[in-house]
């Protein structure tokens, strides 16, 4: 049997029957959930268990471990992606990320402190924390290799300054002239980052994805012209379980077929996910699911007269957000003008 054999006979996708006839119910949905290439697309292998496609020695050894494991291993692997991705997305020194991604993997020696609860903590408190151990092992050592004094006031004051100055100077260019905090959605003035209106004679249409454990794939997508009035809005929430960048590339895609069908010809296309913006952007081509569907984008941008893609901070991408969260398990919303 090949994939070919589970599709439907006219090839809009899967035969739900076959594959519910076929496979546990654990797959079924798995199955059910994976986009069906064009066409005229090529058969490629593609390794899962990387984000480019590619087998790696590395991610497969891990697999393997993690089957001797049992579930309970697995439960690991989720713990500890979550931890890595709170790690690196923080807004600190990247030589404080490193030396805690470190102290985390025991390569650096430490007693009564780990990282296993920071998924707990809000992103500040993290960014605290994180900083905190940094400074204490800085200062630790200052202590053992060059005989210096410890002050427990100089290292809380140096974590303060440290983060003080991380805050002040991280700012990404938002639309023409508005320097803006990418996380809090404030521009550097203190005034609050609004939604740009796009150019005149375009439209903007603004994309969101939310995946929650139990709660399937939420997609928020709502259309405004270049006055701002809203011309028409899409909410949908899918079964299953979704990575979070396949959701937001498919809520990108979403948005695209609904300005083709609203026969959009000149469109903005803006969300939250810088990856997903850089790499439509720069047109990646690589071996995953993920950058299957952005082959499928940029495939129907040849419809439109002109299409670009626009990255927002998460508060100027609010009302996309909520549509994204708008509907129950199996259900879509239409809102039209």
């Amino acid at each position: 049997m090949v994939v070919a054999d589970l599709l439907a006979a006219g090839g809009g996708g899967w035969d739900n029957s076959k594959v519910r006839s076929i496979f546990l119910p654990i797959d079924q949905q798995r199955i059910l959930n994976m986009r069906v290439g064009r066409a005229e697309t090529e058969d490629i292998w593609l390794w899962d268990l990387e984000r480019n496609g590619e087998y790696s020695v590395k991610s497969a050894y891990k697999a393997l471990v993690g089957l001797g494991e049992g579930d309970e291993g697995s439960s690991d692997r989720t713990t500890e992606k979550r931890l890595w991705n709170q790690i690196w997305s923080m807004r600190i020194l990247p030589c404080v990320k490193i030396f805690f991604w470190q102290f985390c993997c025991e390569a650096i020696a430490g007693e009564g402190v780990s990282g296993s609860g920071l998924p707990e903590l809000d992103n500040r408190e993290a960014e605290k924390f994180v900083v905190g151990i940094w400074a204490v092992w800085e200062a630790r050592n200052e202590a053992v290799f060059e005989g210096k004094e410890v002050h427990v006031g100089k290292v809380v004051a140096r974590v303060l300054y440290l983060l003080k100055e991380m805050e002040e100077s991280e700012v990404v260019v938002v639309g023409k002239g508005d320097k803006q905090d990418e996380r809090t959605g404030f521009r550097r003035d203190g005034k609050e980052a609004k939604w740009q209106k796009p150019r005149q004679g375009i439209v903007k249409i603004n994309v969101d994805a939310g995946v929650k454990e139990g709660e399937g794939m939420g997609i928020g997508v709502i259309c405004r012209d270049e006055e701002g009035v809203i011309k028409w809005g899409w909410a949908e929430r899918r079964r299953g379980e979704f990575d979070a960048q396949v959701a937001e590339v498919e809520a990108m895609l979403i948005g695209l077929q609904w300005a083709k069908r609203r026969l959009v010809r000149e469109v903005c296309m803006e969300g939250d996910c810088k990856a997903l913006i850089e790499a439509l952007k720069h047109r990646q081509a690589l071996r995953s699911e993920f950058h299957a569907i952005i082959e499928e984008i940029l495939s129907l941008c040849h419809f439109f007269k002109s299409c670009t893609w626009s990255s927002s901070s998460r508060k100027s991408n609010t009302v996309a957000h909520e549509l994204a969260h708008l509907c129950k398990v199996g259900g879509s919303l239409l809102f039209d003008d």
